[in-house]
């Protein structure tokens, strides 16, 4: 078949068919749209209306009841006996004006004696007061405290919303004896409900929407879309839309009605407990009056049109027209480096086909040499750029500021907890969570930031950018800024999104970003210098507690390089062993035997003599080498073990404290049975000691870790319970066999009654729920004697013994009476 025979095989069934199926099928859709549109504005309208005008009458209301207690009032109600039909600028009117300037809305303030007569009112719009005198009078023969109505005033002709209240005196004489007051006038305010008018104006103008005010039988009282349109329709709506049917509907959504093949679309909303806002639309207006309809019908047909030209005219020239010279400049194209052309047009035939291998052959070759170039300065994880990207585009950043003598942000991003994250839940889940990670760092740039760009073959700075340098490592760098708050603001930003939890695979992981602020030039004028500086504050945002920012300052060169040297004497210290242990003993109150022994970490440090953990322990936690310090406590506790079984001291226990670092770790249940085996010790000679602070990190990894020492005989105790937020209510829910209470509550004993009642409480309960418990902290014999009277186990501190050597350690120890003690 040639070419120009093609033309009509292909045009006649592309044209029309899609014409009238996509014509019909629109057309259907355009009017189902709209009426849903219709619909969702009848319901937001009439619920807007509603909420803003119930708001301002049960205001007025409030204000009623507030202003009748006003006590300036009452006497001139009292001295009030002449009945008068209008106000007579009574000499409180002054007080009257006062309050009805407060509230705008509000048309009059009148008020009333006891027997109904008007005293005194306030208002610019009212010649004629009887339908207000009617309202009191009704609340006179039927003693009403509060009273409301709706009152459409015949001299404006507008609607107005009327509330009445008593005005009460105490008697004096019995002024303690509940609600014995009388009622001495009455106060009344007029609300104007023109406001309604403005708030529902958009839908009666744009969404041909009808608001009718009504009473609960369906009357009529006043219509705002008639006041807003400027119709004369004697408030009715017309004949076939019944409101009193929509009203005892009792629906709070909109529904269909239809009354003599009109069709309808009604709701209401009860403003007060007789006055109700009812909205309708028909289905002739809602097409009629929408303006949505008619665009989407122009731009529909204008679409048709267009797309009848352009598909007639694409036919002539992919089948007839081009097609040979279409390959010729393909090919040509291909031979200059111009991969990417479109072989569509070259019709289904031979050409065709030849055109899809040229354009396979170009496209392969494009493909292998973007990979090349993403592999090359783009993150294969995240599709962040790389560090090769970073020093390019840093460098140029750089030179970009010198030239323009402008100030630069580096900021130095280091994930918290990641590691620990990417053990317990493996590589995918953190590989998964580096990707999201990336992605919420990229919205953390300012708006006008471009990330993540194309490397650029031209010299000049592209744009900030966001860089991942490995691991859990990232860059920010900013140009153009011009105080180092703008740095700081995106730095803020960065940690609040890092700190809300990810959900990864169904699990919510928490992590942090620790960030290390450098500006240039004041921090350093080389991008070597720069990432140093950023790095040093970086490490100083951790040491702060982690989940912060800090700014570089000169102060950080010593606090890091001491730091950096602590970090290097402990990797010698864990090489060399220069970690030794000493035991305090847990005393075993109803005989003084010595239980159980709280192993304490030691470092012999070469220069600086014996530290304390508290001294070491941050950096190696820091530094990931709290995991091998706690590896090497385990085989000296496991080898003093074998010692004590050896010395016929096999019933004594030894406790190792474990922080949170070394929970996540997933090697500890293995380390612990590889040094029990090594030693040929019991697993249930070894209990596990954990803070409040190790059970919040991660409460469902410490359940489960727990529950294998639990099964392998260790038991476990939390440490220092109360020096934290944790209830034992809350504690119930993990596999703990002892509390050990904070020294906290050995420090109040002495005298203080109430704290005593309060542990011993506590004590009681711990008991109740079956745990063994513990008293840290004893180092008087007058916080034994109390402690000796509460429901206590065991009891801990320096009374009995500081911590000391294995050898200094004694077994048995005499639990003083309590006889002769006036405690």
């Amino acid at each position: 078949m040639k070419l120009k025979s093609k033309f009509l095989l292909f045009t006649l069934p592309m044209v029309f068919i899609p014409l009238f199926m996509v014509g019909s099928l629109s057309y259907l859709y355009l009017k189902e749209t709209i009426e849903r549109f219709s619909i969702s504005q009848l319901d937001s309208s009439l619920l807007q209306v509603s909420s803003d005008a119930t708001s301002r009458l049960d205001n007025a209301s409030s204000n009623a009841r507030l202003i009748s207690q006003i006590e300036r009032l009452k006497p001139n109600v009292v001295d009030q006996d002449v009945v008068i039909t209008t106000p007579s600028n009574g000499e409180y009117s002054y007080s009257l004006m006062e309050i009805i300037k407060s509230y705008p809305g509000y048309s009059e303030i009148s008020v009333f004696n006891e027997q109904g007569a008007m005293v005194e009112s306030v208002s610019e719009v009212f010649k004629n007061y009887q339908h207000q005198t009617a309202l009191i009078e009704e609340m006179v023969d039927n003693r009403l405290e509060h009273h409301e109505d709706v009152w459409v005033s015949e001299h404006n002709k507008k609607t107005y919303y009327l509330v009445a209240h008593g005005i009460k005196q105490q008697d004096e004489q019995n002024q303690y004896i509940k609600n014995r007051a009388e009622t001495i006038g009455y106060l009344l305010i007029s609300v104007d409900l023109s406001f309604l008018n403005e708030l529902i104006s958009v839908g009666v103008e744009r969404h041909g929407i009808d608001f009718y005010l009504c009473d609960a039988k369906g009357v009529v009282i006043s219509s705002p879309s008639a006041d807003i349109s400027g119709l004369t329709q004697n408030n009715t709506p017309p004949p076939a839309i019944n409101l009193k049917e929509i009203i005892a509907s009792r629906s709070t959504s909109i529904n269909r009605y239809s009354i003599s093949d009109i069709e309808y679309f009604g709701g209401y909303k009860r403003l007060t407990q007789n006055l109700y806002l009812v909205g309708v639309v028909t289905e002739e207006k809602m097409l009629l009056s929408s303006s949505t309809f008619k665009t989407y019908l122009l731009w529909f047909l204008l679409a048709i049109l267009l797309l009848s030209v352009v598909l007639i005219r694409a036919q002539v020239n992919a089948i007839i027209t081009y097609p040979i010279d279409m390959l010729r400049r393909m090919v040509r194209k291909f031979k200059e480096g111009e991969y990417d052309h479109d072989s569509e047009a070259l019709g289904t035939d031979e050409l065709k086909w030849l055109a899809d291998d040229v354009k396979s052959l170009s496209l392969g070759l494009a493909e292998s040499s973007d990979t090349v170039k993403n592999l090359a300065y783009y993150d294969s994880l995240t599709g962040l750029p790389n560090r090769i990207t970073f020093d390019i585009n840093l460098a140029k950043a750089l030179n970009h500021c010198e030239r323009a003598n402008a100030v630069l942000g580096l900021l130095f991003i280091d994930l918290d907890k990641f590691k620990e994250a990417n053990d317990l839940y493996g590589h995918q889940a953190g590989d998964d969570l580096l990707k999201e990670v990336a992605k919420r760092l990229e919205s953390c740039l300012r708006s006008a930031d471009l990330v993540s760009r194309k490397i650029e073959s031209t010299a000049e700075w592209a744009g900030d950018m966001v860089v991942r340098l490995g691991g859990d490592e990232f860059t920010i760098i900013l140009t153009d800024i011009e105080q180092a708050h703008q740095a700081s603001m995106v730095a803020q930003r960065v940690v609040d999104v890092i700190s809300h939890p990810f959900n990864i695979a169904d699990t919510e992981i928490s992590i942090g970003a620790s960030i290390g602020i450098a500006m240039y030039p004041v921090d350093g004028t080389t991008a070597d210098r720069l990432v140093k500086s950023a790095d040093l504050a970086m490490y100083e945002a951790k040491q702060k507690g982690r989940n912060n920012y800090k700014f570089f300052t000169k102060a950080l060169n010593e606090a890091v390089a001491k730091r950096l040297e602590i970090e290097a004497l402990l990797r010698l210290a864990i090489q060399n062993e220069q970690f030794f242990l000493v035991f305090q003993p847990k005393v075993r109150l109803k005989d003084g035997v010595v239980v159980g022994v709280e192993a304490l970490v030691r470092w012999q440090h070469p220069e600086s003599g014996i530290l304390l953990p508290e001294q070491f322990m941050g950096v190696a936690e820091d530094s990931n080498m709290a995991i091998d310090i706690g590896r090497i406590v385990l085989n000296m506790v496991c080898q003093q073990l074998k010692q004590w079984g050896q010395e016929d001291k096999a019933d004594v226990k030894i406790s190792i404290n474990i922080s949170s670092l070394q929970l996540m770790h997933n090697g500890l249940v293995e380390d612990l049975k590889n040094a029990t085996a090594r030693y040929g010790v019991k697993t249930s000679n070894i209990e596990i000691e954990l803070d409040e602070r190790a059970l919040l990190d991660n409460e469902r990894g410490c359940i489960d870790l727990l529950s294998q020492f639990k099964f392998l005989g260790v038991e476990s105790s939390l440490d220092n319970f109360g020096a934290g937020t944790l209830s034992l209510d809350y504690i119930r829910k993990f596999p703990i066999k002892q509390v050990k209470f904070d020294k906290k509550y050995a420090d109040t004993l002495n005298d203080n009654v109430e704290e005593k009642a309060i542990l011993n409480s506590l004590l009681e309960l711990a008991k109740a729920l079956s745990y063994d418990v513990v008293i840290e902290g004893v180092e008087t014999q007058a916080q034994l004697f109390s402690i000796l009277q509460m429901p206590c186990d065991y009891a801990q501190g320096y009374y009995f013994s500081e911590p000391v050597s294995a050898e200094d350690l004694k077994f048995n120890y005499v639990i003083p009476s309590m006889r002769g003690n006036h405690l």
